[in-house]
């Protein structure tokens, strides 16, 4: 519409208020560097992307174009000039790099928001965030956490393999295995009740 000076019409503001419903964003009445003198309806900057909407009677719609009984050839050539200046938009636009997309007032808003999206890159959907005290669990396939202390917990008696990553030592009856985030792993004493019968030769001086 911008041949006739007129802006926020209804057709524009139920496209924009659609490509809004759906989470684009754009601007709007801009004036480009190629064609400074003249507003642009809905500008997508990064895709370089211009979306005209134009009237059915200011632009000559071949469907619903109506030509006005009084002053009939003031009207005729007034559309004409209009359809001249559409067309050099369009052709100064191209050069410069943008993409025109021209809506006639009568489409429906969503099939017209269809149109224009088929222009845009497709929007990726955003990644699940999962709250700050929730960690991701360990992977069964990490030897650090799993691997290594399944085969160390193998010979533990009953009371230390409940225990998280522990090994047998044969001075202290069990150890606790940690592993640093650096990748180094030191050992401490696990305290461990003794099974029954066992007797620590290392204390008895045997």
């Amino acid at each position: 519409m911008q041949a006739t000076g007129r802006k926020d019409t209804a057709p524009e503001l139920a496209l924009r208020r659609e490509l809004h419903r759906r989470g684009q964003r754009y601007r709007v009445e801009v004036a480009l560097a190629a064609l400074p003198l003249r507003r642009m309806d809905v500008v997508f900057p990064t895709a370089r992307l211009v979306v005209l909407v134009d009237g059915c009677f200011w632009h000559g719609c071949p469907q619903h174009g109506t030509t006005a009984r009084s002053s009939a050839g003031y009207w005729t050539d007034k559309i004409a000039q209009n359809r001249a200046r559409d067309r050099d938009t369009d052709m100064r636009l191209a050069e410069a790099g943008w993409t025109v997309l021209r809506v006639w007032e009568h489409e429906d808003p969503a099939a017209a928001a269809d149109r224009v999206e088929d222009y845009l890159p497709r929007r990726r959907p955003a990644p699940e965030r999962q709250p700050d005290h929730v960690t991701s669990p360990a992977r069964a396939s990490d030897p650090e956490r799993f691997g290594a202390g399944r085969r160390l917990l193998g010979g533990l008696p009953e009371e230390a393999r409940g225990l998280p990553e522990m090994r047998a030592s044969s001075r202290y009856g069990v150890e606790r295995l940690e592993v640093c985030s650096n990748g180094s792993r030191t050992t401490k004493p696990a305290r461990v009740p003794p099974r029954a019968g066992l007797v620590d030769h290392h204390r008895l001086g045997g």
